[in-house]
């Protein structure tokens, strides 16, 4: 299975804010565990700019490909929300959104449609930078 397939199978999975565990993952919680799963984390619990600090560290590069952990922010040294590319053309993403940090039920993640989901990467207009893993 690839990292990205992984991710899919989270697909449906409720927004938590400050969630890092299959019943719940907010954005970071989500894409450390992708991670991890392969080898590209530690065990540590990261937000999402110390995602992009620790990926910035390893052996990537930027580039927008399938598999490319998607950064959103103000600005490199500001991001507020990682996702991660599942297509070649750059158009797709998956994420865990939906929520805020007011999103801490199951209830909640419900009445906001607050999910591990699929949508357009261009959805969002603060993309700062991705990430191809290596």
């Amino acid at each position: 299975m690839t990292m990205v397939e992984y991710a899919l199978t989270f697909l449906g999975t409720p927004y938590l804010w400050g969630g890092n565990t299959p019943q719940g993952w907010d954005c970071s919680g989500f894409i450390c565990e992708v991670l991890r799963a392969y080898g590209h984390l530690d065990r540590n619990d990261y937000s999402s700019q110390m995602i992009y600090d620790q990926l910035v560290k390893i052996n990537t590069r930027s580039q927008l490909s399938l598999g490319s952990v998607l950064f959103f922010g103000e600005s490199r040294s500001s991001i507020t929300h990682v996702a991660m590319a599942i297509d070649d053309k750059g158009t797709l993403m998956v994420e865990s959104g939906g929520g805020n940090l007011k999103t801490t039920t199951l209830k909640a993640a419900q009445d906001q449609n607050a999910f591990v989901r699929i949508r357009p990467i261009n959805s969002r207009r603060d993309l700062v930078g991705c990430i191809k893993i290596i």
